[in-house]
């Protein structure tokens, strides 16, 4: 089997982005900090970034990964360049600053810098209110949701009291939700400022209040069509079905 040595000195999260992939190939493969640790019997040794392989003899091949070059640096550069066996650069610029510094026919590849764990993040919604007995608030609604539309891109945050049964039932349902129970006045302004789109749920409504909350704290608001709604929130963010507020969700998103 290929024994493969990655020089990885700086440690930064840019550099060890780089070298993931390169850790997880199907050889043995080792990382380490600076030349002098470099094995005897190495096949393949990838420097990066580039810097290590300035006036180094190394066994095996020299992968050189080039990211930039300082000012005054280029002697070192070239000097890198003249040992290297190939070279990896993170763009194509990259590839054009190497081949104006004359290296040439030698293997050359662009590979950009892996994104593994980086996603588009949610988008919060807020919920305030608490729970009525006979069911006013129509919280069932956010099952509706769970059940008959991805809410991957979406986080629920809710708060207020009530909330504890509906919460698990989301959470086993596989929707993101934060639930803050006990909060003082300037965590719920915090709560609006943060999140990126206001929610109102109730079948029958006199406000409510978390909907000219949040057109104050300057979110979007959807809601159900009655009470405060029907003065301040446009007709194209207002619902009254569960379909209704799927598609109103979908379009929301659809935008981002």
């Amino acid at each position: 089997m290929a024994k493969i040595t990655v020089i990885n000195p700086y440690k930064s999260h840019a550099m060890n982005q780089i070298t993931q992939p390169l850790l997880k190939l199907p050889f043995d493969v080792v990382e380490v900090s600076s030349p002098t640790e470099v094995a005897g019997d190495s096949d393949i040794v990838y420097h990066v970034p580039w810097h290590s392989l300035v006036g180094a003899t190394l066994p095996g091949k020299q992968i050189l990964y080039y990211t930039h070059v300082n000012v005054n640096q280029k002697p070192e550069l070239v000097d890198a360049l003249t040992r290297a066996d190939a070279v990896v650069c993170l763009s194509w610029d990259g590839v054009r600053e190497v081949e104006a510094l004359g290296y040439r026919n030698k293997p050359i590849r662009v590979s950009y810098a892996p994104l593994d764990g980086f996603t588009t993040r949610k988008q919060a919604i807020l919920v305030v209110g608490a729970p009525q007995p006979n069911g006013r608030k129509r919280e069932h609604i956010l099952l509706d949701l769970a059940w008959h539309m991805d809410m991957t891109p979406f986080q629920l945050v809710i708060v207020g009291h009530g909330w504890d049964t509906l919460v698990g039932q989301l959470r086993s349902a596989g929707v993101a939700v934060e639930y803050l129970k006990d909060i003082d006045h300037d965590t719920l302004l915090m709560s609006y400022r943060m999140c990126d789109l206001v929610l109102g749920l109730g079948y029958v409504e006199g406000g409510p209040l978390p909907i000219v909350e949040g057109l104050r704290c300057g979110k979007e608001v959807i809601a159900a069509d009655d009470g405060l709604a029907k003065e301040f929130v446009p007709q194209d963010h207002r619902y009254q079905s569960a379909e209704e507020l799927q598609q109103l969700l979908t379009t929301y998103i659809d935008k981002i």
